[in-house]
């Protein structure tokens, strides 16, 4: 166990978030997923071929970003009404998100990544992102706030926009 300014807490986001809500007086409300995309080179899709299935991830050398949780190499997707995880290797593992997508505008392979991450990747046509719309992911973005039996205006209101821009897609949408 770690001895933060909060006390005493094990190494887990959910004791952290819990010594922030107790300690500190804060609410702590889910906006949503965190975005994921799953994305490579041109180079190294003309070189290795653009799977047409996450089954086909395979085949292919998967950049795995080993902090990503529950298991960094078994990446999930939804595609209909099925939601499952398969497992993915590659030759590259790294614990820093940048070196991940290093490797991925360098044709190493392919990388899952947040999409804030990889925007600007994606738009200068660095990367290619595949199976859109089918990525999953459990990291949530949360907003903190003082407990108050008043929540202002602006932090209700802020908090509702960032919901509804992050309010999943139904399954099968």
């Amino acid at each position: 166990m770690a001895s933060t300014p909060f006390g005493k807490a094990k190494a887990c986001s959910r004791d952290f978030e819990r010594d922030l809500m107790v300690n500190m007086g804060l609410v702590a409300e889910d906006l949503g997923a965190v975005p994921y995309v799953l994305c490579a080179a041109p180079s190294y899709f003309a070189q290795h071929g653009v799977p047409t299935s996450p089954h086909d991830l395979a085949e292919h050398n998967c950049l795995v970003h080993t902090t990503q949780k529950p298991v960094a190499a078994r990446w999930h997707f939804a595609k209909g009404t099925e939601s499952y995880g398969l497992p993915v290797g590659g030759t590259f593992h790294s614990n820093l998100e940048q070196a991940i997508l290093l490797a991925a505008v360098r044709g190493v392979g392919i990388a899952r990544l947040p999409e804030y991450t990889v925007s600007s990747e994606l738009a200068d046509g660095r990367l290619r992102a595949v199976f859109q719309g089918q990525v999953q992911s459990n990291r949530l973005i949360k907003a903190f706030y003082p407990r108050s039996k008043y929540v202002s205006t602006k932090v209700r209101a802020f908090i509702e926009c960032i919901k509804k821009r992050y309010e999943p897609v139904p399954v099968g949408a």
